[in-house]
Parts: structure tokens; sequence; C-alpha cells
């Protein structure tokens, strides 16, 4: 028997605290992993199965749209 593994969407919450020293006063603010640049974002994985629906299978965003939400929620 032959079967596709269930998809599932993968996500990962990176937090940064910021603390204030006691006798400076200064704030120091914590860093985020090398590539993570917005509060929402795609992985290489995402991205790449979205331009593949849309360029190769020419399928309109709408349907993209519409197979995401169904296939991942």
């Amino acid at each position: 028997m032959h079967d596709l593994l269930p998809m599932r969407l993968v996500v990962r919450d990176h937090q940064a605290e910021v603390k204030c020293c006691l006798d400076c006063e200064v704030l120091n603010r914590g860093e985020f992993p090398v590539g993570v640049s917005n509060v929402v974002q795609y992985g290489s994985g995402v991205k790449s199965l979205l331009v593949y629906l849309s360029e190769y299978q020419m399928l309109p965003p709408e349907r993209v749209c519409q197979l995401m939400q169904d296939v991942l929620g």
C-alpha cells in the first residue's frame, strides 16, 4: 500500500526579551534568529509550494489560497 503522510504546518514562535539595566537604565533587546524579519512569515517549503502551484501548475491565486486553507487549515 502506498500513501502520503498527512501534511501539517509547523509553527515556530520566537520571542526576544527586553530588559532594562538597573544601574545605567539602558534597554537590552534579545535578537531573533537569522532570517526572521517579520511578525509572521512563511518558510522556504511553503514558499516553494506556492510558487510551484501558481507558476508551474498555473493555478489562480484564489485557488492556491483555497487549497492551502483546505489542506493546512
